[in-house]
């Protein structure tokens, strides 16, 4: 574990910032990119109201479409325990954490506890690292868990809102460790950023550049067919009449 507020990490973001809780309208018409942030950027872009997700292919969220995540977030939903008594009796300090949009509702207090990884966490690993925080926060009957819905977004909240950081970044190798690997989704995200290489067909023993149908080659460049079959020019005059034939009475017939 280590403690860095420069720490890069990567998350996606709306494209927009709230200024109060989504409405379903938002849901839908959200948009996301992917970005590397330091931690200290990430948490001022959430108290900007942007919203955040784990990373995903082509920026869609989607289970399929999962690559992995840095991210860990846990809600606190309906308590009478208000976050800074939880911050400060909490065993395992979450890097940042703060009062959510529904904060206060009903005289109840609602925040989230965010837990920032510096390796890339898989699909396998997520879950089982999920788990294991709510163990040891004590969160583990915890009114909602939609933050182990891999799918899941997070909403941000206000500049009024309490935030409490420690600026903790952990390891799921050595703080936390997991028996799930990160490699696999490594690789398929490294793979997923190759480009696309066409298929183009080159002639076999030959330096040309291959042009297709020689569309736009001059003449000097087209090359003209030539058959291996020794009588080849006998076959050609033999056909040639009948040819020139045909040509005419197609042009008569014009």
């Amino acid at each position: 574990m280590i403690t860095n507020p420069n720490f890069k990490i990567d998350v996606s973001v709306t494209e927009k910032c709230y200024k109060s809780k989504p409405t379903p309208t938002d849901y839908r018409q959200m948009r996301w990119n992917k970005t590397k942030m330091s931690l200290s950027s990430f948490i001022s872009m959430v108290r900007m109201g942007y919203s955040y997700c784990h990373i995903y292919y082509g920026n869609l969220r989607r289970k399929n479409k999962f690559l992995y995540t840095q991210t860990i977030s846990i809600d606190v939903d309906d308590t009478d325990t208000d976050l800074e008594t939880f911050y400060r009796q909490c065993q395992l300090n979450p890097t940042f954490a703060y009062e959510t949009f529904s904060n206060g509702t009903g005289g109840k207090y609602s925040y989230r506890l965010v837990y920032v990884f510096k390796e890339r966490i898989n699909i396998r690993a997520f879950g089982e690292l999920y788990e294991k925080i709510c163990r040891m926060t004590n969160l583990d009957k915890t009114k909602d868990h939609c933050g182990k819905v891999i799918t899941q977004l997070m909403n941000g909240t206000t500049y009024e809102a309490k935030v409490f950081r420690s600026n903790r970044i952990y390891s799921s190798i050595t703080d936390l460790p997991v028996d799930a690997t990160e490699q696999e989704q490594i690789v398929a995200y490294q793979h997923s950023l190759l480009p696309v290489v066409p298929n183009v067909y080159k002639p076999r023993h030959s330096s040309a550049i291959y042009q297709p149908n020689n569309i736009n080659s001059s003449k000097s460049n087209q090359k003209q067919y030539k058959s291996n079959d020794p009588d080849w020019k006998k076959q050609l005059e033999s056909i040639s009449v009948p040819l020139k034939v045909l040509a005419e009475s197609r042009q008569e017939f014009l």
